[in-house]
């Protein structure tokens, strides 16, 4: 919030000296701070920042505001535009020969890849851009790749491999100082530590989270549906319910569609799990909005297919 009120400033000072650079910046740092306190219908500063850089032949910025508006795509539900938009942030990076920053929409590909169940494509990118970060040092680039081949194990099923992976990702991002991409790290550990059946644990953790973040509008959906998975395992049904619809209302809020699917197919594998009918129409918005992002393999439920019982 402090980082958009500096930007509005930064807004007014920059048009009245006409410093278009500076307006550029302030623009696409708005809409990144916006979008990441779930005040997606403010943002709407990209496109006049992208048009300045080309105005300004500057490259580098294109690549930039072009990451960010894929990202902003990406947590939408609008994965084919972010594909897009990671595709021309990757051509103005080559073009600005610039290889360390290219690897970062190649890496939000693979992300996306990862979500939608290609994990063998996924690896072979974010493999391309680790070794292109580790070469240059680094350090944020390294972490996150870490920690995207991190899930890529746990979705494998390979937990200790994920397990190490995750340590390490949270240690670059630590020593970097970046306390947003250690909550992401942390959330993914909560679900190695449910597959692995060590739900207290889970549950202590994410419960930290929670007090830590308060439900963002990026982790809140994913925090929150793990709570509940957490609780379902551990016999309290009704708790884990209400942790799974907060999961869901976040979700919406944020209009991140695919966190929506995840947790609407979790609200229906706990009541199948716990002998109950499923939520009226859950189980075919789910199915619409997995077939709408391309999702062919879901990441694994740890209640699908398991009783439960309080």
């Amino acid at each position: 919030r402090e980082a958009i009120r500096s930007c509005r400033r930064a807004i007014e000072e920059a048009e009245a000296a006409g410093e278009r650079q500076a307006l550029a910046h302030a623009y696409y740092l708005l809409d990144w701070a916006l979008m990441d306190i779930g005040r997606s219908e403010a943002a709407g500063y990209s496109e006049a920042a992208l048009a300045i850089y080309r105005e300004l032949g500057d490259l580098a910025g294109q690549a930039t505001v072009l990451n960010n508006m894929a990202g902003f795509a990406y947590l939408g539900g609008r994965w084919s535009e972010a594909l897009d938009r990671y595709a021309l942030a990757r051509e103005a990076s080559s073009r600005a020969g610039d290889s360390v920053n290219a690897a970062v929409p190649a890496a939000g590909i693979a992300e996306i890849l990862l979500e939608q169940g290609r994990l063998s494509e996924s690896e072979a990118l974010l493999e391309e851009a680790l070794r292109v970060w580790k070469a240059a040092g680094h350090w944020w680039g390294i972490a996150y790749a870490t920690l995207n081949l991190g899930r890529i194990a746990a979705r494998e099923g390979d937990l200790e491999r994920a397990e190490r992976l995750l340590v390490e990702a949270r240690e670059g991002f630590r020593r970097g100082g970046a306390s947003g991409f250690t909550s992401e790290v942390d959330a993914r550990t909560v679900e190695v530590r449910l597959f692995q059946e060590r739900y207290p644990e889970a549950l202590d953790l994410v419960d930290r989270l929670l007090a830590d973040e308060g439900g963002s509008a990026t982790h809140g959906p994913l925090l929150h549906r793990l709570r509940g998975y957490a609780l379902a395992r551990l016999g309290d049904l009704g708790a884990a319910e209400a942790a799974l619809e907060e999961s869901l209302r976040l979700a919406r809020e944020a209009r991140a569609q695919h966190e929506a699917a995840a947790t609407l197919g979790a609200l229906v594998h706990l009541a199948r799990a716990g002998g109950l009918r499923p939520p009226a129409g859950a189980e075919a918005e789910a199915r619409e909005i997995l077939d709408r992002l391309g999702i062919e393999s879901p990441a694994p439920d740890p209640l699908e297919g398991r009783a439960v019982s309080a």
